[in-house]
């Protein structure tokens, strides 16, 4: 118990580092980053699907029936709404991972304090979609400057914090615009 109020004492002011920390480090960031992992990779797994489909509409001819006909109707008419939503999703999941990846390395992953990791995935997704579908997809595009909507979107869901603060910041200069208030 001395050794352990010391360990505490010289290192938690520090990095944060305590007995609970070491523990949660080595059991428990495997199977949270193993979760995370999964989901990113199955958002960039189908987020890179529905634009493999785009290139390959865009070298061939509008199928009309059969299975290629739904599948051009299922890419047209739905992967191309949920693109923004999945590069988002992919982008919160890449800070998630990498936050974890921080935390593990300083030795003070806290299992206790890790949580809303679902909710930072799902807000990264609606971000990401609001962000495309609000700001004009050619103020991403020019001479220097070639974004594509789905990097926005992935820029977005990468950092929900700076694009959650651009939204309130713009719902504030509306209320002052029209005279709202709070």
């Amino acid at each position: 118990l001395i050794n352990y109020t010391n360990l505490c004492r010289k290192t938690y002011n520090k990095n944060k580092v305590n007995g609970r920390t070491l523990i949660d480090t080595d059991v428990c960031f495997s199977r949270r980053s193993r979760t995370i992992l999964f989901w990113g990779l199955l958002f960039l797994f189908l987020a890179l699907g529905a634009e493999a489909l785009d290139l390959w509409f865009m070298d061939n001819d509008v199928p009309v029936g059969g299975w290629r006909g739904w599948l051009f109707i299922i890419h047209n008419y739905f992967l191309d709404q949920v693109s923004p939503f999945l590069w988002g999703a992919t982008g919160a999941c890449v800070f998630l991972i990498k936050q974890l990846s921080d935390r593990a390395a300083d030795r003070c992953f806290d299992s206790k304090k890790w949580r809303g990791w679902g909710t930072r995935i799902i807000l990264g997704a609606l971000i990401a979609a609001i962000v495309v579908t609000i700001y004009d997809k050619s103020a991403f595009t020019g001479d220097k400057l070639n974004i594509d909507a789905n990097v926005v979107a992935f820029l977005a869901g990468l950092g929900v914090k700076v694009f959650y603060g651009a939204i309130e910041k713009l719902i504030e200069l509306v209320a002052q615009r029209f005279n709202i208030g709070t």
